[in-house]
């Protein structure tokens, strides 16, 4: 099996890598030339290309020399500002482009990775047919994205499915998320200041994710699977928790900032489709996971005290 990984430097991307290598895939993770490789510098056996989302014929050049058995497309404008980001419109035209590579290297399964944001908010779990109402210009670009990949898809025939990713978490996350924002405030000794914690939400671990995404992707299923979980907490208590395993519930201060526009109320993902079709079952509990993550950030604390 020989896979291609784009955004393979990043967070969900790099763990994703990992699962393939772990399977023996042959796999070709497509980075920029500019990224850091320190998330995959110790993946062994892996094969690094550069390409450029932004550059619509870079992607499909990368598609037809990596020619891939599955293709993952995770690249996009990530950091805490791409809501509201212009450039996410330079990225749907690069995804396409790739999609058009993949389709005539004859690629026999391509998953592209998409969001929760696309769905409206909702007092429910939200489950693949929930309504659409993509909540920011991100979800927007990655809703449209879908639409015109999906479309493009079937003209051809091709086995396309689209995953949309829920709250992830765990080692090697970037450091402005609120569960790494609130392990390294906290493992500083500082006041931790956050809202009231009644919003409810269910966090996935990374490796399930890279786990639910490699099944996908060499599955024979097509259209969309939310990659999420489904055990809702509040966050307060998550908070709580990650207090409790570092030893400082003293320093959380519930309340201290005001809530915002994009406070949903609630985020859990109905994952019915990804456990019964395809026997998904996450292998993390969240308190093991939330240690990984904690134990992480308190390495690169000692390795450089200042970061």
């Amino acid at each position: 099996m020989r896979a291609l990984v784009t955004g393979a430097s990043g967070f969900v991307g790099s763990e994703l890598v990992r699962a393939c290598r772990a399977r023996g895939f042959e796999t070709v993770a497509a980075v920029r030339a500019e990224s850091s490789l320190e998330r995959i510098h110790d993946v062994e056996g892996l094969e690094i290309v550069h390409a450029e989302l932004r550059d619509p014929s870079a992607m499909r050049a990368l598609a037809v020399d990596v020619r891939p058995d599955v293709a993952f497309h995770l690249a996009w404008r990530i950091g805490a500002d791409v809501h509201d980001s212009p450039e996410n419109i330079e990225c749907v035209s690069g995804s396409i482009a790739l999609l058009r590579g993949l389709e005539r290297a004859g690629c026999g399964h391509t998953l592209f990775v998409g969001t929760y944001l696309e769905y409206a908010p909702s007092d429910a779990d939200l489950c693949e047919s929930s309504a659409l109402a993509p909540q920011n210009f991100y979800a927007t670009t990655k809703n449209a994205t879908r639409e015109l990949a999906t479309a493009y898809a079937a003209l051809f025939s091709m086995r396309f499915s689209w995953a949309r990713l829920f709250n992830v978490y765990g080692p090697r996350e970037p450091s402005w998320p609120f569960i790494p924002t609130v392990i390294r405030t906290l493992l500083d000794g500082a006041r931790c200041d956050l809202r009231d914690g009644s919003q409810v939400r269910a966090y996935l671990h990374v490796e399930d994710v890279a786990e639910a995404l490699v099944r996908i992707g060499t599955s024979s299923a097509s259209g969309a699977f939310n990659v999420g979980s489904s055990d809702a907490l509040t966050i307060r208590d998550l908070a709580n928790r990650i207090a409790d395993a570092i030893g400082h519930r003293d320093l959380l201060r519930f309340g201290a900032l005001a809530s915002g526009p994009r406070d949903v109320g609630r985020v859990v993902a109905d994952v019915s489709r990804l456990r019964d079709e395809l026997g998904f079952v996450p292998s993390r509990a969240l308190d093991d996971g939330l240690a990984t993550a904690i134990a992480y950030w308190r390495q690169r604390r000692q390795a450089s005290p200042s970061g």
